[in-house]
């Protein structure tokens, strides 16, 4: 493990060598870690910087300093990530940068999801519409929605669950996301078959 720490310019260049050969035989070596949010030990982090990319691990939560022990997984060979605090500075902004990708894509993700559940509560009224207005000769309701329900494979599939509560009048349904139980709307599907009152909940909202 390299435990150096350099605050001279003069001493980074003397090092740049010595610390390419330290990549070439071992994976771990400090760094500058310190950020706008927390990194967390264990987990491991792409970056882009200096010419070069790689991955590491963070081995040791950040000290109050910011230096941390990390263990390389790929790339950066010939990068002097132990290095000057300057070099540690672009090493943060690229973490933050990949920090905030990473962000975008969860949101992104929430925002498919969701997306896929408002198609799904969309085809269930539909369906809701049909059997409001089938006879009940054909498995109606005869222009009611008493006694309907949704359909099992409309009820469960790889977006949510969906939980029907029918009267006469309306239907309203209860939907839960399977990425994320805390994600649901909820909606009524009225006497046309149009859903109104939408309510989001969680990351939805």
């Amino acid at each position: 493990m390299a435990t150096i720490k350099l605050t001279s310019f003069h001493a980074l260049a003397t090092l740049v060598l010595i610390g390419t050969l330290v990549f070439l035989v071992t994976d771990e070596s400090i760094a500058q870690t310190a950020t706008l949010f927390p990194l967390k030990a264990g987990r491991t982090y792409h970056v882009e910087f200096l010419g070069t990319d790689g991955s590491f691990i963070l081995v040791t939560p950040p000290r109050a300093d910011g230096w941390a022990v990390v263990n390389i997984v790929s790339g950066f060979r010939g990068a002097n990530l132990q290095s000057s605090e300057r070099v540690g500075l672009n090493l943060n902004l690229a973490i933050l940068i990949q920090d905030l990708t990473e962000e975008r894509q969860a949101a992104q993700s929430v925002q498919s999801n969701k997306d896929a559940m408002i198609n799904d509560l969309n085809n269930i009224a539909a369906n809701a519409y049909q059997y409001r207005i089938r006879p009940s000769s054909m498995g109606g309701g005869q222009g009611s929605y008493t006694g309907y329900s949704i359909p099992s494979k409309m009820a469960s599939n790889e977006n949510g669950t969906y939980v029907a509560t029918a009267s006469a009048s309306s239907v309203s349904i209860m939907a839960t996301s399977s990425a994320n139980a805390n994600n649901t709307i909820s909606v009524v599907i009225d006497s046309n078959g149009r859903l109104t009152g939408w309510r989001y909940g969680g990351d939805f909202n």
